[in-house]
């Protein structure tokens, strides 16, 4: 427990600066305030050694009175270290608005077609099958939990300086969009996240980690996913939002 306040009789008829209230409101609080037997000792509380990167400092709005009717007890002021909370939030907030862009196409209009391009999103197609490639087995499966019915699908590779992705889309009833994007995750998905009206997340290749995004609307789909082991799905997902463009009509 904190010591009781010194009694006034103790310091005469001119208490030290730190016992007068208004001398309190314009200094800061002492590190350590003598005993009675004449001992410093260290002020209320622990001081943390840890990293503070963020210190906001608060005072208590009303002063405690003094058990024996002395001088008011000043409260040990609060530190509440908040650690990256403000670049947190910003940083969020600038996701949700790039996300809104990224996939963020129309869900109405007419029916959308998918029709491959040699040249799509800065890319060229790649003569390779798409069959043979990395990804292509993990996404096929991701469309069938989808649970479509009468799908009209087509693939390809689509390759360029510093990317290999594979393309997989095509035309179907979709009755609600997102709920289908939520239920065509590859078999081994590792994350997931909502980007706009699309979907981005990641999914294993034995030990390796791949990117993919998807869109869907009431009768179309896409899905593109990267060949090459990444964790980043910011760059996929500006690379599939020109795919899009390009092979959705």
């Amino acid at each position: 427990m904190p010591d009781s306040p010194v009694p006034p009789s103790r310091w005469g008829d001119s208490p030290p600066w730190w016992l007068n209230a208004d001398a309190v409101e314009a200094q800061p609080p002492p590190s350590s305030v003598p005993s009675r037997e004449g001992a410093p000792h260290k002020a209320d509380g622990p001081r943390s050694t840890a990293p503070t990167p963020v210190l906001v400092e608060h005072e208590p709005a009303s002063r405690a009175p003094a058990r024996d009717g002395g001088a008011p007890r000043r409260r040990p002021w609060r530190r509440i270290v908040v650690v990256g909370a403000v670049g947190g939030l910003f940083a969020v907030a600038i996701a949700v608005a790039g996300g809104t862009l990224l996939l963020g196409g129309d869900d109405g209009g007419p029916e959308k077609r998918i029709t491959l391009r040699p040249e799509a999103g800065g890319l060229r197609r790649n003569a390779s099958d798409p069959e043979a490639s990395v990804a292509y087995p993990f996404i096929v499966e991701a469309v069938r939990r989808g649970s479509l019915s009468r799908t009209r699908q087509t693939s390809a590779v689509y390759s360029g300086a510093a990317s290999n992705v594979l393309f997989v889309g095509g035309t179907a009833s979709i009755g609600d969009p997102i709920a289908f994007l939520d239920r065509a995750k590859p078999n081994t998905v590792l994350s997931f996240q909502h980007v706009g009206r699309g979907v981005c997340g990641t999914f294993a290749v034995l030990s390796a980690v791949h990117p993919y995004c998807a869109w869907a609307t009431s009768d179309s789909y896409g899905f593109v996913a990267s060949n090459l082991p990444a964790q980043n799905t910011t760059d996929l997902a500006k690379l599939a939002t020109r795919l899009r463009a390009d092979l959705e009509r």
